[in-house]
């Protein structure tokens, strides 16, 4: 039987359009890779449009990674905890 894996133990990242437009997945996992600690990652996981699912093998690293984020090239990625959900909302006739 497959080990289980704590999905809150993951957290997503946003790469830039000017990135993950022109650099292709397998130049960026080496780079990703380098800016975290490897021992503690589970999966690393390339969703669509630029965003990046790790999951760590403890939550208490998730979180350390969350409060310090993670940089590519230099730059800060936006991050979040993959339990967040985001939901469009669209506002229609609102008074300014």
């Amino acid at each position: 039987m497959p080990p289980q894996v704590d999905c809150g133990a993951s957290l997503v990242a946003f790469f830039p359009p000017e990135i993950y437009n022109f650099v292709g997945s397998s130049a960026v996992l080496p780079e990703l890779l380098q800016s975290l600690d490897q021992g503690a990652l589970s999966a690393v996981q390339f969703l669509q449009n630029g965003a990046v699912r790790v999951t760590f093998k403890t939550r208490l690293e998730c979180e350390r990674v969350m409060s310090a984020g993670i940089r590519f090239r230099g730059n800060p990625l936006r991050v979040v905890s993959a339990d967040a959900r985001s939901r469009i909302i669209h506002l229609r006739d609102c008074p300014v």
